[in-house]
């Protein structure tokens, strides 16, 4: 039996010992494990009551209702309960800037990227990224260009894909990257929405 991008093994435990629960529709069961009102520990709690609740609460469902609750990595679920577990043991905490602290939920990060441009041919001889997140704010209105740790200077600043909703908000900025890539001289504008 299918349930989105995972699959609950077809041969199911006896439901008997999971009392009204085991005598609901699989979908129905599904829907109530994957609930927004209910959180990790309590879908652990009910996976450890008996081994018919344990095998249901292992289908994608049930994660991808916690991933999308909590979560704005939604779109790079390679499965939905690895992509929560991961979240909830703090894997995703990093994903901050380093100058303002702020989260890739609340601002576009990207990062620093220094670009040369070769005086004979006028073209982009090389882009070395430091890997680093930089929040938008740093860059278009902190006028941070100095990476920690090394303190290389940078010239421009390149959003990151980390899910469907923060590329949305980045898709300007990337465009913004691209054209300075084609046309090294020309100085990218900053955007108006984030302009002093």
């Amino acid at each position: 039996m299918s349930h989105g991008q995972g699959t609950l093994k077809p041969s199911a435990p006896a439901s008997r010992d999971a009392g009204a629960l085991g005598g609901l529709p699989i979908e129905l069961l599904l829907q109530v494990l994957g609930h927004a009102t209910l959180s990790m520990n309590d879908i652990f709690r009910a996976a450890g009551t008996c081994r018919y609740l344990h095998w249901a609460c292992q289908a994608a469902d049930v994660w991808r209702g916690l991933v999308r609750k909590q979560s704005g990595l939604a779109g790079l679920a390679r499965g939905w309960r690895y992509l929560y577990m991961a979240e909830h043991n703090q894997a995703v905490r990093d994903l901050r800037c380093w100058y303002t602290r702020v989260s890739f939920a609340d601002d576009v990060l990207g990062l620093p990227v220094e670009i040369t441009v070769n005086p004979r041919t006028k073209q982009v001889d090389y882009a070395m990224p430091t890997m680093a997140f930089l929040s938008r704010t740093a860059y278009y209105n902190l006028h941070v260009r100095v990476t920690p740790g090394d303190k290389r200077t940078f010239t421009h600043w390149l959003p990151l894909y980390l899910s469907e909703a923060h590329f949305d908000r980045a898709l300007a900025d990337v465009q913004r990257f691209v054209a300075a890539l084609a046309q090294p001289g020309t100085a990218s504008p900053v955007p108006r929405a984030t302009a002093d």
